[in-house]
């Protein structure tokens, strides 16, 4: 799903592929919880909370078919967890974002520094501090 990003040696990484479903915030919370259970509480609710609320909105507003694929990278090291959440819809300007409560105002408020790469595919990310 578009060009991989190149990782730092000294950062452990896993990704995961969802098909397009209503099940996928689900199954990225289960697949995150795996791997973040080593974490402080605080930690994990808010890396499930970002990770839902982007798989969620690429379920829903990524204009993907069933059968499309949305991936995970969670890398984690140097005192933070960066993830990335892959679609392939057409992407969007975080700027052209309107006030309400969307899921992307989580993201702002929750993650340490986030953004969006690409288009078609598009991968929003965020990063947590957990040092």
């Amino acid at each position: 799903m578009g060009m991989p990003r190149t990782i730092p040696q000294d950062r452990e990484h896993e990704s995961i592929e969802l098909l397009v479903s209503a099940r996928a915030p689900r199954q990225a919370r289960r697949w995150v919880l795996e791997r973040g259970n080593y974490l402080p509480q605080r930690y994990v609710d808010m890396l499930l909370l970002l990770v839902s609320e982007l798989v969620t909105n690429s379920v829903r507003h990524s204009g993907a078919a069933p059968g499309d694929r949305i991936g995970i990278t969670l890398e984690r090291g140097d005192g933070m967890i960066h993830v990335d959440v892959q679609d392939g819809g057409p992407g969007f300007d975080r700027r052209d974002l309107r006030p309400g409560p969307h899921g992307l105002q989580l993201v702002e408020a929750g993650a340490d520094r986030w953004g969006i790469e690409g288009s078609a595919p598009t991968t929003v990310w965020f990063e947590l501090d957990v040092a």
